[in-house]
């Protein structure tokens, strides 16, 4: 079954997903020690407000509800409030990825989607691309993510409170689609805090801001 969320906080840039949850097993609280750009633990939770451009405010919250093992590898498990869907997150190394199993992007359908949305390793100006295979009303097409660190280790203040060590990343995408190439243009930029994850989001529709947390450190 696909369950239909708004998981544009976890994804980022602007960026749609629909996830279900599917062949994950939920385990206890782990004493691991996480990655700074995304303390996810068991516990924690995350709460944003979206204002568009014309002035609609939504708001809904992401909790961390345990672990979950796929193909050998750790993920934290993550939902939102909005309907219960669920994302699975992992670091290693400084490098960022989430996984969402059914997913359903405007149009573009895939099974799964692996994405890395962050590198905190790597200098400001650095770029990296995710290719994700997808189908479409007009066949199978590849979709093309490209994520660019556009600035590092800055203070941002949102809503009341300033952030240390931030990083900003933008998206673009483009997608091939029967062998013709189609630019998507810029899908937004996601800035990420230390020792807080996500902080907010630019879209050219609308700005998603964290305005709540608590980081559950064991």
């Amino acid at each position: 079954m696909r369950t239909r969320t708004l998981l544009l906080v976890l994804t980022g840039a602007g960026l749609i997903f629909f996830a279900c949850r599917k062949e994950t097993s939920q385990e206890g609280p782990s004493n691991e020690t996480l990655c700074g750009y995304a303390p996810y633990y068991t516990g924690s939770f995350f709460s944003y407000t979206a204002t568009t451009t014309d002035g609609d405010v939504s708001s809904y919250t992401v909790s961390v509800l345990g672990d979950s093992t796929v193909d050998a590898l750790k993920y934290k498990v993550l939902q939102t409030d909005a309907d219960g869907s669920i994302l699975l997150a992992r670091c290693n190394n400084g490098v960022y990825t989430q996984t969402a199993s059914e997913v359903d992007v405007d149009n573009y359908d895939a099974e799964q989607i692996v994405t890395t949305n962050l590198k905190d390793n790597v200098r400001a100006g650095s770029s990296w691309v995710d290719t994700i295979s997808v189908e479409t009303p007009l066949g199978d097409a590849r979709l093309e993510l490209k994520y660019t660190i556009t600035q590092k280790d800055f203070d941002k203040v949102v809503l009341v409170e300033t952030f240390k060590k931030v990083i900003a990343v933008r998206t673009d995408a483009s997608v091939v689609i029967a062998g013709l190439p189609i630019d998507l243009g810029t899908l937004g930029t996601s800035f990420y805090a230390l020792n807080v994850g996500l902080i907010q989001i630019d879209t050219e529709s609308d700005t998603t801001q964290i305005y709540s947390y608590n980081i559950n450190k064991p």
